[in-house]
């Protein structure tokens, strides 16, 4: 059985481990719903305003995440931004790694948008869909 480490990045080392990692973001964030680019993730990493997460392997990285704990008007609640990486099978008890994390720094719940065939895989971690995330670009046009 392959032994995996699950660890989260320091904010000084995410610039090490970029390039190592950026390939499964730009892939977690052409799947999501545009809020982010790879920039964006970088920068916030960078600042400490976001965490990185890595599963690994025998040197190699498996899988790649990122979250933000938000405060909200009444609770903290923490973000799964981006979720990316080969054999889930292998590195899922990586997501229980961030639960403990955000918990452990106030958050009450997580929150992840997410593709329906995720979705449906994190259920087995409790997980449950409680909305539907719809969208639609905006043309600028002027109002007289």
């Amino acid at each position: 059985m392959q032994t995996v480490t699950i660890t989260d990045i320091n904010t000084e080392d995410v610039p090490r481990l970029w390039p190592f990692v950026s390939a499964q973001m730009e892939r977690a964030l052409r799947h999501g719903v545009g809020d982010y680019t790879i920039e964006d993730l970088y920068q916030n990493l960078t600042r400490g305003q976001m965490r990185l997460w890595i599963a690994y392997s025998a040197g190699e990285i498996l899988a790649s995440a990122t979250c933000q704990i938000v405060r909200q008007a009444h609770e903290s609640v923490c973000y799964l931004v981006t979720l990316a990486g080969e054999d889930m099978d292998v590195w899922e008890h990586g997501l229980q790694c961030i639960e403990d994390w955000a918990s452990a720094n106030g958050a009450v719940k997580m929150i992840a948008h997410t593709r329906k065939g995720l979705a449906k895989r994190c259920k087995a971690f409790g997980y449950q869909e409680r909305q539907i995330i719809i969208q639609k670009p905006l043309v600028a046009r002027i109002l007289h």
